[in-house]
């Protein structure tokens, strides 16, 4: 069994979605498979926006310019590390189907980022970032302080130093 969330299979129906379809994708899979593959958890974890189980709300994303970088170089590259629950923060009904439909069926109600919103949901990673084991332990801390203390906004790249400083 895998995870729902975090690494999505190769599949070639996801070439070419956008960040929403792959957001929408993940919220709904996470509502359909949490139960089954947590069968003591409390579904309410689900709920809660500000300490999420990070592999149900984060994804990283591989597009051509990731996949370009990743593999022109030992020591460079970068993937692309996107909160799945972004849009889903904006309605807050602990109901994950309902927060994808919202995200995929209405998209004028959505906040579109622009070049004055300094956060776009979702940030270029240095792969030595995202390899490092202690990437995995920050990304568990309260989203309101993780977030903001490795993000930038693309496209600059989140260097690996922003994790050694924490």
């Amino acid at each position: 069994m895998t995870p729902s969330g975090m690494f999505l299979t190769v599949n070639h129906t996801f070439n070419g979605a956008s960040r929403e379809e792959l957001r929408t994708h993940i919220l709904e899979r996470v509502a359909d498979s949490f139960s089954h593959e947590n069968p003591r958890a409390d579904e309410n974890l689900l709920s809660d926006f500000d300490h999420p189980i990070p592999i149900h709300r984060y994804f990283f994303e591989i597009d051509q310019d990731a996949l370009r970088s990743l593999v022109t170089g030992d020591y460079e590259g970068h993937a692309n590390f996107v909160d799945g629950f972004w849009l889903a923060s904006d309605h807050r009904s602990g109901n994950l189907k309902t927060a994808a439909q919202t995200n995929l069926e209405q998209p004028q109600n959505r906040t579109k980022p622009t070049e004055v919103c300094s956060d776009v949901d979702w940030m270029k990673m240095d792969k030595r970032f995202f390899l490092d084991t202690h990437f995995y332990a920050a990304i568990s801390m309260v989203v309101s302080a993780m977030w903001p203390s490795f993000y930038n906004r693309p496209p600059i790249i989140v260097p690996h130093s922003k994790l050694v400083s924490m």
